[in-house]
C-alpha cells in the first residue's frame, strides 16, 4: 500500500502549486473556471466516508436517511468549457486535458463509451447550453454549447438524477428544484453553476429589480421551512406548492412569476445511458 507520506507532510502552498501545475492547459482550451480539482478524494474500503464510489454508494443506499432538498441550475456546464470550434476540438478538450482526469477517460473502452456519449448530443448550437438561446454563440466556436451541455449533464445532472432516484427508492422525502432565472451572468453563460446560491444568499445589488428580491425571499422561505419543518412548503404555508419528487420525478422550477412543476426527464437519452454506463465516472 502507498502511504503518500510526502504528500501528507507537504505544506499547503506546495500542494496548491502542484494542483495548479496539473491543471495547466493551453490557453485556447482554458475555460472561465478550471474546476473541478485534479486531486479529488480517493476511494478506500477502510475510509469511513469514501469507502466506495459515490454511484455505488447510492445504488446500495448507504447514505444517511434524512429528508433532502436537491437541485441545480438550468445551465450547469457553461462556466467550465472553453471555445470549441468542432467535434475534434470538443473531444480533444475532454480526452487530453483536465476533464480526462475528472471523468476517467483513461482506457480504450472508456474512450469508446465517451465517443458514444458525445454522439447523443446534437451537433447544433441551438440544442446546446445555455439552453433556449437558439443558434447564438456569442463569438465562440459552434461546438461550445454542445460541450457545455455534455459537461453539465456529466458532472451535475446525471449524478443528481441518479442519487435523487435512489433516495426516493430508499423511502426518503425528497424535494427537487431547477433554478432557471437569468440575470446574474453574461448571456453566454445562461443560468450557470452557482447562480442559485447567489440568489439564495442575495449576492446581488439590493437596488435590483424588486421581482428579483421577491424571488430571493421566496426561495429563502422555502429553505427556512425545510430546516424547521423538514418540508419546504408545509401545510398552511402561503408559498407556492412544492410536492415531493416521488415516482413522478417532479421538480419545481424557480423563476420569477414561474414556480412551475416540471418533470425531471430532460435530455433523457444521454443521461439515462450515462447513469448505467460503467466505463465512465458518474
Amino acid at each position: 500500500m502507498v502511504s503518500f507520506s510526502c504528500v501528507k507532510s507537504a505544506n499547503t502552498k506546495d500542494l496548491q502549486r502542484a494542483e495548479w501545475k496539473v491543471l495547466e492547459i493551453p490557453d485556447k482550451l482554458k475555460a472561465t473556471d478550471p474546476a473541478p480539482i485534479a486531486f479529488a478524494p480517493s476511494v478506500h474500503p477502510n475510509d469511513p466516508f469514501f469507502f466506495d464510489g459515490p454511484d455505488r454508494i447510492a445504488e446500495k443506499h448507504q447514505f444517511v436517511n434524512v429528508p433532502l432538498v436537491i437541485g441545480g441550475t438550468l445551465d450547469e456546464g457553461t462556466d467550465f468549457v472553453p471555445s470549441l470550434e468542432d467535434t475534434s476540438s470538443l473531444k480533444s478538450y475532454f480526452t487530453t486535458t483536465q476533464p480526462r482526469l475528472t471523468f476517467g477517460i483513461e482506457t480504450p473502452a472508456a474512450r469508446e463509451a465517451f465517443d458514444k456519449f458525445v454522439s447523443m448530443y446534437p451537433d447544433n448550437p441551438a440544442s446546446g447550453s445555455p439552453f433556449g438561446t437558439g443558434n447564438e454563440t456569442w463569438g465562440k466556436g459552434r461546438e461550445t454549447k454542445r460541450g457545455a451541455a455534455i459537461f453539465g449533464d456529466w458532472l451535475f445532472e446525471a449524478p443528481r438524477r441518479k442519487f435523487t432516484r435512489e433516495a426516493v427508492k430508499a423511502g426518503l422525502p425528497v424535494w427537487s428544484y431547477q433554478f432557471s432565472q437569468p440575470g446574474f451572468w453574461a448571456p453566454e453563460f445562461g443560468v450557470g453553476h452557482f447562480a442559485d446560491v447567489q440568489m439564495i444568499f442575495r449576492w446581488f445589488d439590493e437596488n435590483s429589480d424588486p421581482e428579483m428580491i421577491q424571488l430571493s425571499d421566496t426561495i429563502l422561505s422555502f429553505w427556512l421551512n425545510f430546516v424547521y419543518y423538514l418540508d419546504p412548503s408545509p401545510r398552511g404555508s402561503r408559498l407556492p406548492r412544492w410536492p415531493q419528487y416521488g415516482s413522478g420525478a417532479l421538480s419545481l422550477q424557480l423563476k420569477i412569476h414561474n414556480y412551475t412543476l416540471i418533470k425531471d426527464d430532460f435530455r433523457s437519452e444521454p443521461i439515462e445511458w450515462l447513469m448505467k454506463e460503467k466505463e465512465l465516472y458518474v
